[in-house]
């Protein structure tokens, strides 16, 4: 096993970069960091960029001329390494597809961990029943499928970890994980003002964000 750990994501580090700023300046070995797209151009006004770490290194695949065979190069110089991805379906899957078989065939286990919140189950009552039906014969199969594979599934809260058992995970390796931020430290103030200001909360939805409690 190499010293070394290949986080696989939609986007670099966003709402995680709390606990990714900790686990780097703890963890003694390299990071490389592959994410499929840039920020997207909202994130970046934000401030949102890749910091800079003397132990971690970027990869943007949408950037490359070939972005699957740049991914599948890595999979391959990196097959002794600790990879961790971002959910287990879309083109992680491919990429976790290539892992295992390539893996096989050095007579090598990979070593997998995976990261996921639960599958979005919002909607009206029939939506819901609809949704948990299909989420259920669709991460059964994944579970049946890469189940052996996992060293360790993150799942967003205890809730998480209930969700993905009954979806077929075992119980042994998850393990109740949270978004950290890295925020900057709250300066409080008395000063009154009569201009209007907005908290923009991520989705104006109230089903999925509780936009109505915070308005009333």
């Amino acid at each position: 096993m190499k010293n070394r750990i290949v986080f696989w994501r939609d986007v670099p580090i966003d709402v995680g970069k709390g606990a990714f700023d900790s686990f780097v300046k703890h963890w003694h070995g390299e990071v490389l960091v592959v994410s499929f797209h840039d920020y997207p151009e909202e994130r970046k006004k934000c401030g949102y960029t890749n910091e800079r770490y003397p132990n971690v290194e970027y990869v943007t695949l949408e950037a490359e001329q070939f972005p699957r065979e740049k991914a599948f190069s890595i999979l391959r110089s990196e097959s002794g390494s600790i990879h961790i991805f971002n959910g287990i379906r879309g083109f992680n899957q491919r990429c976790l597809n290539y892992l295992i078989r390539y893996c096989k065939k050095k007579g090598e286990h990979p070593l997998i961990d995976v990261m996921g919140e639960r599958p979005n189950g919002y909607g009206r009552f029939w939506i819901k029943e609809i949704k948990q039906l299909v989420y259920k014969i669709i991460y059964g199969v994944l579970a049946c499928r890469y189940g052996k594979h996992i060293q360790c599934f993150f799942a967003m809260g205890k809730r998480g970890v209930n969700v993905y058992a009954g979806l077929g995970f075992s119980e042994h390796v998850l393990f109740p994980y949270m978004y950290c931020p890295k925020l900057e430290e709250v300066v409080h103030s008395n000063l009154v003002s009569e201009t209007v200001k907005f908290l923009y909360i991520g989705r104006f939805n109230y089903s999925t964000k509780g936009l109505d409690i915070l308005m009333n």
